[in-house]
């Protein structure tokens, strides 16, 4: 019964999203070999532990249940428009309303009201929000009141609505899986969802070293300087885990942490999960790599509208 459910589930998440616009990941894609010459580029500053994509969603979603906020690139095209949809997106639990400071105060350094959006599996949504269209909502473009406010009070504007984006067959199906996985874990089919910039006026993420340099940022100033680690880390295919030290240390950054860690989802079945290293002098160096970043990235953008 259960897995006639499941078919059911994407069989209406398909016919839903042949209804809808087309894919919205029309932006630009990078070349194989990106990420992995990324790390390879900021190596000093962040441990990547390497895993399946379909391990590294499950331990995302897992992590997200558990509290942590975690950003996310997906490679492919990146979304194309004003919107994160799953490619370029900072996550998190939308049960948790703690989420909202913390991602206002440390990430988007904006005003405290400001509100998040959810992204919520397409055949669900009707049973958390009022209004759903029959094409669902693919590019968060409709702010609709929801039903259940006091289960999902992070996503949930002081208003009682929320600007959802629905997740169906136009999506990329690794974010649905994410989604699905945490739904799994909690009962709650839809996660918090923001675009990934981490400066007041800086557009959305493009590529792997942008992510990189933009999650250094927030990692580098919630510890006044020092980047921040966890203690799992590790590096090539098996990774190895580190002593209980530094575990204490991630406990202790963890409530004052923008970003706890990132996703990068290379598309050929391999995915990083990285954390921020703990290190007096990574300070000085990462944040002269996000200042040629940054400078790079405004070269190439010019006048982009930023992300919201």
């Amino acid at each position: 019964e259960a897995a006639e459910a499941a078919e059911a589930a994407e069989a209406r998440a398909a016919e839903v999203g042949a209804r809808a616009a087309p894919s919205p990941y029309g932006g630009t894609a990078h070349p194989p070999g990106a990420v992995e010459a990324a790390l390879e580029e900021y190596a000093g500053f962040v441990e990547a532990e390497w895993l399946t994509e379909a391990v590294a969603i499950e331990r995302t979603a897992a992590s997200l249940a558990a509290g942590e906020i975690l950003a996310l690139w997906a490679s492919g095209g990146a979304e194309y428009g004003p919107r994160a949809l799953g490619r370029r997106s900072i996550v998190a639990d939308p049960r948790n309303a703690a989420a909202v400071d913390r991602l206002n105060r440390l990430v988007k350094k904006r005003e405290p009201f400001r509100p998040f959006a959810p992204s919520v599996l397409v055949e669900h949504a009707g049973e958390w929000f009022e209004g759903v269209p029959p094409s669902g909502s693919p590019y968060m473009s409709f702010a609709l009141p929801c039903k259940r406010r006091d289960a999902i009070p992070a996503v949930c504007h002081v208003d009682g609505s929320a600007r959802l984006q629905t997740v169906g067959g136009e999506a990329d199906p690794r974010w649905r899986a994410l989604i699905a996985a945490f739904f799994a874990l909690t009962g709650v089919p839809l996660v918090l969802n923001t675009s990934f910039n981490t400066r007041p006026a800086e557009p959305i993420v493009e590529g792997p070293a942008n992510a990189l340099a933009a999650f250094l940022h927030v990692a580098s100033e919630a510890s006044g300087g020092e980047a921040v680690s966890g203690g799992e880390a590790a590096s090539g295919a098996g990774g190895s885990a580190q002593g209980g030290a530094e575990e204490g240390a991630e406990e202790e950054s963890a409530e004052e942490g923008g970003i706890d860690r990132l996703l990068l989802l290379l598309g050929d079945g391999r995915a990083a999960l990285v954390r921020a290293r703990r290190c007096p002098l990574a300070a000085a160096g990462a944040a002269a790599a996000i200042a040629r970043a940054g400078e790079a990235g405004e070269a190439r953008l010019g006048g982009a509208a930023p992300a919201r």
